[in-house]
């Protein structure tokens, strides 16, 4: 019995560190609520704070470098971040925003890559213009910014999951250089109002039923 109890303790204890360990955060928008566990959360995230309906990040050192040789790869996924709409709104849409820049010089290469997850449904990040802008030396380095979007709608829903992966690669050969960089992340929702139906309305509509299944009633009898 004794063993017994000192089992079961020490499980209690177990899961009490668990609940400590795991942190929901939750963040208030203008008409939706974002949340997530940030256990495990990768630094190179950044900062998280929203503006009006989107959620923000500000990448701290997300970036791939590669020279005189080698593949530089760097990666990072965000938590599941839900969303929910709060009384009164539902969600439309949900879309995602990243951007950085790049430059490489002599024989090299960069990318970026990914995917955004809207309710589990993977939308491959490619960015808008192909990273192929490329210099020959120092002097005529000039540094490339590069973007790239995802969206998805919504019907009519009270709430939804996102999550975001990334992926930067650099390469160059001996006697070359390769850098990619992402600067900025961003989550939107769209919302509407919920437009009630009003107690008049309502009530005349109820009336209305009513008097046709009297006078259905009456034609059959």
């Amino acid at each position: 019995m004794k063993k017994l109890k000192i089992a079961l303790a020490a499980a209690g204890l177990a899961l009490a560190s668990t609940g400590v360990n795991a942190a929901i955060v939750s963040i208030s928008g203008a008409t939706v609520d974002f949340s997530y566990d940030d256990t495990g959360l990768s630094a190179l995230i950044g900062n998280i704070w929203a503006t009006g309906n989107t959620l923000n990040f500000d990448p701290i050192n997300f970036s791939a470098v590669s020279n005189d040789g080698g593949l530089s790869f760097k990666s990072a996924t965000t938590p599941v971040i839900n969303i929910t709409a709060k009384m009164g709104y539902t969600l439309t849409g949900l879309s995602s925003f990243e951007q950085g820049d790049y430059f490489v010089i002599g024989d090299g290469s960069v990318k970026v890559a990914g995917n955004s997850y809207f309710n589990g449904t993977p939308q491959a990040i490619t960015p808008s213009a192909a990273l192929d802008v490329k210099f020959d030396d120092l002097n005529s380095l000039e540094i490339t910014n590069w973007s790239a979007s995802n969206s998805t709608t919504l019907n009519s829903a009270e709430s939804a999951t996102v999550k975001i992966q990334n992926l930067l690669f650099a390469q160059a050969n001996v006697g070359s250089y390769a850098f990619v960089e992402k600067t900025q992340m961003s989550l939107s929702a769209a919302t509407t109002a919920v437009v009630p139906v009003p107690g008049a309305f309502w009530l005349f509509g109820s009336v209305l039923t009513g008097v046709l299944v009297s006078r259905r009633r009456n034609i059959t009898a």
